[in-house]
């Protein structure tokens, strides 16, 4: 089973860039991902810029709005993503114990639905997180024509990337209400049910695009079917 490790924590008191704690903590990361490699779990992980960098679009008055920033101000924002293949929840949990975030912020664990499983590798320019927010209490049960016709969307908004070689990888989540978020404090892992941040609007599905710039990744983005919710573009801090 796939999963995504959303992992977030407070800017505003993380480790200082430039360090030795900072030094230390890339070290810790290094270390982790040499372990998932080790379980022939990883699928791929980054770091994502600033949420200062974050575009957020908006359905208003029938047409997108742009906004500065990302969806929601909350003290812990996302700082970074893995995709982990997993034997079961379990295993899934005991690694994001492992993150080092999980220290100080917290670690985000979604199973991914499985529709969308390639992760392409492409020579096109900066890479582009697109993270699509919902409310679980307005969604549709998965048989729905409404969401038969949304999935038609993302599967030809998916066969243009991969025809313009911009398409890296994207699926949906499973519910909000299935998430599960870890922080370790004082060595102890603690793991309570729901995702990291209380909000309304809740991750339900994610895409990475390799594009030329900001405006062609909201380019992309804007073609995809949002409905009441929205979308949060964030470029990766490729490592």
């Amino acid at each position: 089973m796939r999963y995504i490790m959303l992992i977030a924590s407070d800017e505003k008191t993380d480790i200082p860039y430039g360090t030795p704690e900072w030094d230390q903590h890339m070290i810790d990361y290094r270390a982790f991902s040499d372990e998932a490699r080790r379980r022939n779990a990883l699928i791929a992980g980054d770091p994502l810029q600033s949420v200062e960098t974050a575009t957020t679009l908006r359905m208003r008055g029938g047409g997108l709005s742009t906004f500065d920033g990302p969806y929601a101000e909350t003290k812990e924002q996302l700082g970074g993503f893995y995709i982990l293949e997993c034997r079961d929840e379990a295993e899934a949990l005991e690694l994001a114990a492992m993150i080092p975030t999980a220290k100080h912020g917290a670690i985000e664990v979604r199973q991914m639905f499985g529709h969308e499983t390639r992760y392409l590798e492409t020579s096109a320019g900066s890479k582009y997180m697109v993270l699509i927010y919902g409310d679980e209490a307005g969604y549709l049960p998965p048989g729905d024509p409404q969401v038969m016709a949304g999935v038609s969307e993302h599967q030809a908004v998916t066969a243009r990337a991969i025809e313009s070689g911009e398409f890296v990888t994207g699926d949906g989540l499973m519910p909000p209400s299935r998430a599960k978020t870890v922080r370790v404090r004082s060595g102890a892992a603690q793991v309570t049910d729901g995702p990291f941040a209380e909000t309304r609007e809740q991750v339900s599905g994610f895409y990475i695009f390799a594009c030329a710039n900001l405006d062609r990744a909201l380019a992309l983005a804007s073609q995809l079917p949002i409905g009441a919710g929205c979308l949060e573009i964030r470029p990766l801090l490729e490592v």
